[in-house]
């Protein structure tokens, strides 16, 4: 996995530095956010980043909600009424003292097999034509 990542020039970092759980499962259901990734470090850091992939409706609604906290949006116009993956949005974030940048935000359903809304094959489809083609 680490190697993929590495040649395809993709980073992850979650969204929650620390959760607890209602349930021991992997489920987005349940999960009770504790702290929160600092999102100004992440892209004063990272400057380079060009786009961003949710694993999840709850991955991109609990990033955008700090995204804002953190005043990082020029704009809000994640496309959440979208109701097909993957769900597209450019975004002008802050990444450093007012300098924003255009930013791909996409949303993709989650990999769990906890959410049956897609089935493997197609998930396997979606995440492919975003990871390799984005």
């Amino acid at each position: 996995i680490v190697a993929f990542l590495k040649a395809h020039r993709i980073w992850m970092v979650d969204v929650l530095e620390t959760y607890r759980r209602e349930q021991p499962n992997a489920s987005d259901q349940g999960l009770q956010p504790v702290t929160f990734t600092n999102f100004s470090t992440v892209f004063r850091q990272h400057q380079q980043v060009d786009t961003v992939i949710f694993t999840g409706g709850l991955a991109e609604a609990l990033t955008i909600d700090r995204l804002e906290e953190e005043e990082l949006m020029r704009n809000r116009a994640l496309s959440s009424n979208q109701k097909t993956m993957p769900k597209y949005a450019e975004l002008e974030i802050n990444i450093d003292d007012n300098n924003f940048k255009k930013i791909d935000f996409y949303t993709l359903p989650s990999p769990s097999k906890a959410t049956r809304l897609y089935s493997l094959d197609r998930k396997i489809e979606l995440y492919t034509s975003v990871l390799l083609h984005s």
